[in-house]
């Protein structure tokens, strides 16, 4: 590969003050991607800096398949030229279908079977149901949009799940994925469902469940998916 389109999402991602990356960390995830694109080099990197390089990889990946595919002239400049643009904005149909059939793959074959912690507890059963209303509530309302903060305060999300939802909402963004307030809600509550509620009380939250959850969704995220495995159907 002689070159790859370098999008502006690429640096917001790596120079978002939220990730508290040094500037040396960020350079070291610039050279990380380009060491990547043009020598297939597997990053050596850790902490934020391995999680924002991730974040990146899947719309890396499709770069160099494009490429690929161009030197073997099947896409011809204008075709390539399209599909790359798709990034910045939506996917198809042909290949969000691609995607749900290829992700449906590798939830059940990449990852281990996770047994389902059995009842739900009646804080949980209470909590869904408000959220629910509160939900209807919101898209009665003329003009209304619930944000991402807004849902996941209304669904009493812990701290950890919290900051790994974060990550996957900007992890669908960087590769032309809208997450609807609908989808992130039927995450939270299959989350729920599948580790039990995280509130022991009013802002306190069980460590260990809010934990075993955010890594369901960074397991997500470091596979390249935009949904994750427990409670797919």
């Amino acid at each position: 590969m002689n070159g790859f389109t370098f999008f502006r999402n690429y640096y917001e991602a790596v120079s978002d003050p939220g990730n508290e990356l040094t500037l040396e960390e960020q350079g070291a995830i610039y050279n990380a991607i380009f060491a990547y694109m043009f020598d297939d080099t597997e990053p050596d990197l850790r902490g934020a800096s391995k999680m924002a390089f991730n974040l990146l990889r899947v719309s890396l990946d499709r770069s160099k398949i494009r490429s690929a595919a161009g030197k073997l002239g099947v896409n011809s400049k204008q075709t390539a030229s399209k599909t790359e643009s798709s990034d910045e904005q939506t996917a198809s149909k042909t290949e969000s279908s691609d995607e749900q059939t290829e992700s449906k793959k590798h939830f059940a074959t990449d990852l281990p079977l996770l047994e389902k912690k059995e009842g739900r507890s009646k804080k949980y059963e209470e909590t869904r149901e408000v959220s629910k209303k509160k939900n209807i509530n919101y898209s009665s309302s003329a003009g209304a949009r619930e944000t991402y903060d807004e849902l996941m305060t209304r669904w009493r999300v812990g701290p950890m799940l919290r900051a790994a939802l974060g990550q996957f909402i900007q992890h669908c963004a960087l590769n032309g994925r809208t997450l609807t307030n609908d989808k992130l809600e039927n995450i939270i509550d299959r989350l729920f469902d599948w580790y039990g509620y995280p509130e022991i009380e009013e802002g306190k939250f069980d460590n260990k469940i809010d934990q075993e959850q955010a890594d369901e969704v960074y397991r997500a995220i470091n596979g390249g998916y935009f949904d994750i495995k427990v409670g797919r159907k």
